[in-house]
């Protein structure tokens, strides 16, 4: 039996040079380990990170949409001022001022439910009608936002009755006699002869 190769252990072994081959390595699989997997891993983390941002502003957005914008639904009355007595003996006027947290318009009525006059923005003033017939009226503030949400307060003036003007006295001047005056004696009558 000869040996199949004498030396160059590069060369070839008898017959096999044909039948073996040099294969490429075969391609690795992703999630193996590599340059491969960085890159998706990196990839997945991006796309979790877009879902997650994504999420919470959708969350945000539906709730500023079903608050109205603002975290506190609720409308309240920060002041309403009008005078507790007004002195009068004929109609007349007071004045009435208001200060309100999320509403976005303002409806006074005088003496029952009906508006006397409706206003927009949360705060203002204004001169209204005072009946001086001797009672007591009513002054109802509501402040209304959109969505329902409303309060409201009412304040009485109470008429307190005018002052009686009362002539101012008339005085008639006393009179004075007159200063007594010195009486001049006609010159003594020289006699006639």
């Amino acid at each position: 039996m000869t040996e199949p190769w004498g030396g160059d252990p590069t060369q070839p072994v008898g017959g096999m040079a044909d039948r073996t081959q040099a294969m490429p390595p075969p391609p690795r699989q992703p999630g193996r380990g590599g340059y491969d997997d960085d890159r998706e891993r990196r990839r997945r983390i991006w796309l979790l990170v877009a879902l997650v941002v994504a999420a919470v502003i959708i969350v945000v957005l539906v709730v500023v949409l079903l608050t109205g914008g603002s975290s506190n639904s609720s409308v309240s009355i920060t002041s309403f001022n009008v005078p507790s007595t007004v002195t009068c003996s004929g109609p007349t006027t007071i004045g009435v001022s208001w200060s309100t947290t999320n509403a976005t318009e303002v409806v006074l009525s005088i003496d029952g439910p009906a508006p006397f006059k409706t206003y927009s923005g949360s705060s203002g003033a204004d001169t209204v009608p005072f009946a001086c017939n001797g009672a007591s009226h009513t002054y109802t503030l509501t402040a209304k936002r959109a969505g329902g949400a409303q309060a409201t307060q009412t304040q009485t003036v109470t008429q307190l009755a005018a002052p009686t003007t009362r002539p101012a006295p008339t005085t008639t001047p006393t009179t004075r006699p007159p200063p007594t005056t010195a009486t001049t004696q006609p010159p003594p009558s020289t006699p006639t002869t």
